[in-house]
């Protein structure tokens, strides 16, 4: 019995040991695959680069940020043909936004390096294409897309209701404010100088309508840079209304921000609920 015992237990261990080296031979040989995947996908990707620059018209093309005027940007754009044949015309294609496309004729001194500067919107998205034409014939490559710049020179504003107290006085059908506290930060662009924000001001609208301002003040000791506290503020509200709390401000820059920070309205039943839900919604124009 002892002798039969030591028998199990010695083959219970082996099985283990099996398992063990089974599952250590299926890592690896999973491990293997992954690498030779990787090194195919990693092969493809060198060989489609290489196509791709090898039918290319391009040999060089950059864009820089020139600078930034009444909301519009001026980029500079700078351009090497792989080949260039004589006779043949180069240009810079622009799709801004919504707009139709247009041409620039690109410029050079040695038909080598082709430039040009071009001037659109900053809330716009632009398209870059080379035209390269040569009498009835048109070749054409995509050179660059480019997302709206206005967050390169706009502040980045946050607006946060920091809670506070308030009630219905049903008798008088109107939201009693007995105190709410609102803030504002903001940070500064990624390009141009630091901005300041001016006329930040706290607005309230009832069904669409504005009906009053307050200016938010600089916050020097708090958390935000601008602060605004309500206390016993009494707003008309009926069933079916509603109201929306926002913050409004400028810049040195000339832009213009609208942020957004919560809306309640009054249900059949009685009660103030969340309406819409707006906070966190900005807009800069």
């Amino acid at each position: 019995m002892v002798i039969s015992l030591g028998i199990n237990i010695k083959t219970g261990l082996d099985m283990i040991s099996m398992k063990n080296e089974f599952s250590r031979l299926k890592n690896s040989v999973y491990s293997m695959n992954s690498t030779v995947s990787g090194g195919i996908s990693g092969s493809i990707y060198q060989i489609e680069q290489a196509l791709k620059k090898e039918n290319s018209l391009v040999s060089d093309f950059q864009y820089d940020f020139v600078e930034m005027k009444d909301k519009r940007v001026t980029f500079s754009l700078k351009l090497k043909p792989r080949i260039y044949n004589k006779g043949e015309d180069i240009f810079f294609m622009l799709k801004e936004g919504n707009n139709e496309p247009i041409l620039i004729p690109a410029e050079t001194t040695d038909e080598i390096n082709y430039t040009a500067n071009i001037d659109v919107s900053v809330f716009d998205s632009l398209e870059i294409d080379l035209v390269v034409v040569s009498g009835d014939t048109k070749k054409t490559e995509r050179l660059e897309s480019i997302s709206s710049s206005v967050e390169k020179y706009a502040a980045d504003i946050q607006a946060s209701p920091m809670g506070g107290s308030y009630r219905y006085l049903k008798g008088e059908e109107s939201l009693f404010i007995t105190n709410y506290e609102y803030g504002l930060f903001y940070d500064f662009p990624y390009y141009g100088k630091a901005l300041t924000l001016k006329d930040v001001t706290l607005n309230i609208e009832l069904n669409g309508k504005v009906i009053d301002k307050f200016s938010m003040q600089e916050d020097r000791k708090g958390r935000y840079q601008h602060y605004l506290k309500l206390e016993g503020y009494k707003i008309p509200f009926k069933v079916g209304d509603n109201v929306y709390f926002y913050v409004t401000a400028r810049d040195d820059n000339g832009f213009n921000y609208k942020a957004g920070l919560e809306s309640w309205t009054m249900t059949s039943e009685g009660n103030i609920s969340p309406g819409h839900d707006v906070f966190g919604q900005k807009e800069i124009y």
